[in-house]
């Protein structure tokens, strides 16, 4: 148990706060992926469902590359795991030049799981991070100007097939890759606007939420940093705290 300041949480909860979690890697190893903090609430207990769509503001998916989408898509049948669709083509541009094949599935909670097939990776790897937003220029802008984040991609492919994201019938979208700079093969955020279905729902309010809350990032002067955010107008919950 510890203080809890820094997380957003239910009202009426206590100060103190705890929590057992795990740090993985990829086959890359800590530096060279972004880790995932696979975390479970004691205290206070998880609460919510991680979002029921793909089209929901927020945090919605993580994408992973595999060398086999066959060999992992039948890995989750053979678990019983939830998947959208088989394996599928997503077209990432309107002249129909670039595509990946592609699948998305459920982990035990709920949370989606997105697997994009490329031979060349050895074994499962981390690739990016999916964020859903209402105004795609406006967060574009907000990322780059605030964390330093530059857009190397962009995807508008028009209208496609939305099995591989639970939607029937057809979709639509707009993306941007972004990156930090010099680490474009390290992490990526998939900042997204849905088009066709729009955009619903808010983002999880209390960082107990069951699903991806939050995204965690590295600096070097944290004091320094949140004046910068709050000479932007960035709403911080609190200043910095010790864990």
């Amino acid at each position: 148990p510890q203080e809890g300041g820094g997380f957003p949480l239910p009202a009426g909860e206590g100060p103190t706060v705890q929590w057992d979690a795990w740090i993985m890697h990829d086959h890359r190893g800590p530096g060279a992926s972004p880790a995932v903090d696979l975390l479970e609430w004691k205290v206070p207990g998880p609460i919510g469902d991680p979002y029921p769509s793909a089209n929901h503001l927020g945090f919605y998916r993580l994408c992973y590359l595999v060398p086999s989408l066959d060999d992992m898509y039948a890995r989750f049948q053979a678990a019983g795991a939830t998947v959208f669709s088989p394996p599928a083509t997503a077209w990432l541009d309107a002249a129909r030049t670039q595509s990946v094949r592609v699948f998305c599935g459920l982990d035990p909670d709920g949370t989606c799981l997105e697997f994009v097939e490329n031979a060349e990776v050895p074994s499962t790897q981390s690739v990016h991070v999916n964020i859903n937003c209402s105004n795609l220029e406006e967060s574009l802008a907000w990322y780059t100007g605030n964390l330093g984040f530059e857009a190397h991609g962009h995807s508008d492919p028009g209208r496609e097939p939305g099995g591989a994201f639970n939607f029937e019938g057809d979709c639509e979208w707009e993306a941007y890759f972004l990156s930090l700079p010099g680490q474009q093969r390290v992490f990526t955020i998939d900042l997204l606007q849905w088009k066709d279905p729009v955009p619903v729902g808010r983002p999880y309010e209390t960082a107990n939420n069951r699903g991806i809350y939050r995204m965690a990032l590295m600096v070097d002067d944290i004091q320094a940093s949140y004046q910068t955010l709050l000479a932007n107008g960035v709403s911080c919950p609190t200043p910095p705290v010790k864990l």
